[in-house]
């Protein structure tokens, strides 16, 4: 994934979109603007995850290579431009990560889950 995307990103679509560590950084730009809102909780969730994931993760360099990932996602992506993928992962990082520290305390977790009947 990180091979793919950085080779992806010099070959096909330098050409079309700013792609750098500037275009990274300014993706990754805590920002509570209106047109920025939905990424900066992104960033915010993929921090949150990654934390949480190199925490818990008895094999942390493969945690860090995933991080590393999700972060290419990001530089193609910055705001508006293809960031879908960043935000569905960084989202999807977060609740799992939140999920796995919550699962030794079932009375939170059955707070967050539906209820039966």
């Amino acid at each position: 994934m990180i091979a793919f995307h950085i080779i992806a990103n010099q070959k096909w679509y330098a050409h079309y979109i700013p792609f750098g560590v500037d275009a990274f950084l300014h993706g990754m730009a805590l920002s509570f603007t209106p047109d920025r809102i939905i990424e900066t909780l992104a960033v915010i969730a993929c921090g949150l995850g990654s934390f949480l994931l190199v925490w818990k993760s008895t094999f942390k360099l493969s945690a860090l290579l995933a991080i590393c990932g999700l972060m290419t996602l990001q530089i193609r992506g910055m705001d508006g431009f293809q960031n879908g993928a960043f935000l569905m992962a960084a989202f999807a990082l977060a609740s799992l990560m939140a999920t796995a520290c919550l699962k030794n305390f079932p009375n939170i977790l059955a707070l967050l889950g539906p209820v039966r009947s």
